[in-house]
């Protein structure tokens, strides 16, 4: 992962500014952790945005014709910008166990404890 990146995205999730959701990037204004790193790309980023499908919002890039939105994994746009390897990464929980960081987010793993994971592992 892209180091600057990487401390943007600890310092999101470590500040309290962002309410923590679960089983979509954003519900309202209640995101998930891979929510929050797409938030970080749309302030940065010109080419997606959020766009708002009912309660939830979708990420949309803003380059293609059709009317896709990602909302529940990291947009391939904000993987790349990121530096990471996929969607959804997997760090270890265990000595011979990994989850994705999804799932660390939708079992009651708090922002601050996702972000010592990701610290230390991505």
């Amino acid at each position: 992962m892209k180091p600057q990146v990487k401390e943007k995205w600890l310092n999101a999730l470590r500040s309290g500014e962002y309410q923590q959701g679960k089983h979509s990037l954003r519900v309202e204004n209640n995101f998930c952790c891979l929510g929050v790193l797409t938030d970080l790309y749309v302030q940065e980023n010109s080419d997606g945005c959020w766009v708002e499908a009912g309660h939830n919002y979708g990420f949309r890039d803003n380059h293609r014709d059709d009317n896709f939105y990602d909302m529940e994994y990291l947009p391939e746009m904000v993987v790349n910008w990121a530096g990471l390897e996929d969607e959804n990464p997997t760090v270890r929980i265990a000595d011979s166990y990994y989850e994705v960081i999804s799932n660390l987010n939708d079992t009651d793993y708090t922002f601050a404890r996702i972000a010592d994971i990701i610290e230390e592992q991505l």
